[in-house]
C-alpha cells in the first residue's frame, strides 16, 4: 500500500494598517490635490512589499483606474488590497489641507534707480522668506528692496512661507524701476491767458522725460499762489495786470513765462 502525503503551507494574512496621509491643495482654494496613491503602501505594510489593488468602494468592486495619478478632496476614502497569497484591506482617509493665504507690504511701485531702499515685511514675519531682483533677505519675514540693485526693468518680487503642514504659499508683486538719469524738459500750458479779475484759469503739466517732483508759482494775485504734483490746477486771479507764471520740475529744472496770464479789471 502506497501513502502519500499532502503539506499544505498556511499563509498569514497581510499585516496591513489603516492610515490618514496628509497632502496640500494643488492651488489656493481649490480644496483638491493630485496624488498617487501607491507612495503610501509602504507605510501600510511597513515595508513587506505586498502587491497592492486599489479601490474606491469598501466592497471592492470599484478599482481606482490608476492609483498613481488621482485628484482627491478632503475626506476621500481609498481601500487598498494587499496580496501575498491572500489579501487584506486597509483603509486610506485622505487629508487636504488647505494653501496658507499670505501677504507682504512696503513696495510703492514704480521706483527710480537712485531711490533708497525700502524695506518689505510679510505677513507670517518673522517666518518666510522673500526672493527676487534687488532683494536682501533679512531671515526674519522681511527685507530690503534695493532699486539700484535691481537696477532698471520690470520684476517680480515673491514672498514665500511653508506652514506646519508642509503647505506652501506665495505672494507677488511686479515691480518697476525707471531709469531716471535722463533729461527732463518742464512745460505747461493754460486753458486760456485772458481773463476777468476773480476768474480761473487751469494749467496743465506738459513736461517730458522722468519728473518726480513739480513745483508751481501762480504769480501776482493767485490763489493758490504756488501748487505741487502734476496737476492739473485750477487758479484764481483777483488782482488786475499781469501774472508771471513758473513751473520747476526736479529741483533747478524751470520754465517760466513772463506776462502769461493777462487779468482785466472789471
Amino acid at each position: 500500500q502506497t501513502v502519500a502525503s499532502v503539506v499544505y503551507q498556511v499563509n498569514g494574512l497581510p499585516v496591513v494598517s489603516d492610515i490618514t496621509p496628509e497632502v496640500c491643495e494643488d492651488s489656493e482654494g481649490s480644496g483638491m490635490a493630485s496624488v498617487n496613491l501607491t507612495i503610501w503602501e509602504t507605510d501600510i505594510d511597513g515595508g513587506a512589499g505586498y502587491t497592492y489593488n486599489w479601490y474606491e468602494d469598501a466592497a471592492l468592486t470599484i478599482a481606482v483606474a490608476d492609483a498613481s495619478n488621482v485628484v482627491v478632496s478632503d475626506g476621500n476614502i481609498f481601500y487598498a488590497q494587499a496580496d501575498n497569497g491572500c489579501t487584506n484591506t486597509a483603509t486610506v482617509t485622505i487629508s487636504v489641507n488647505s494653501l496658507p493665504v499670505i501677504s507682504f507690504n512696503g513696495l510703492a511701485s514704480p521706483y527710480c534707480e537712485a531711490d533708497v531702499a525700502v524695506t518689505l515685511t510679510g505677513s507670517e514675519a518673522p517666518n518666510g522668506t522673500f526672493s527676487g531682483p534687488g532683494i536682501i533677505d533679512n531671515l526674519d519675514g522681511t527685507a530690503s528692496f534695493d532699486p539700484a540693485l535691481a537696477g532698471a526693468g520690470t520684476y517680480n518680487i515673491t514672498y514665500s512661507f511653508t506652514d506646519a503642514n508642509g503647505c506652501a504659499g506665495q505672494s507677488v508683486q511686479t515691480v518697476v524701476v525707471n531709469d531716471c538719469t535722463g533729461p527732463v524738459t518742464p512745460n505747461f500750458i493754460a486753458d486760456t491767458q485772458n481773463i476777468c479779475e476773480g476768474a480761473t484759469v487751469t494749467f496743465t503739466n506738459q513736461s517730458s522725460g522722468a519728473v518726480t517732483t513739480w513745483d508751481w508759482d501762480f504769480g501776482a494775485g493767485a490763489t493758490p499762489a504756488s501748487a505741487t504734483g502734476p496737476g492739473p490746477h485750477t487758479v484764481t486771479y483777483s488782482l488786475a495786470g499781469t501774472a508771471t507764471v513758473s513751473l520747476s520740475v526736479d529741483g533747478p529744472t524751470t520754465e517760466t513765462k513772463n506776462d502769461y496770464i493777462t487779468i482785466n479789471a472789471t
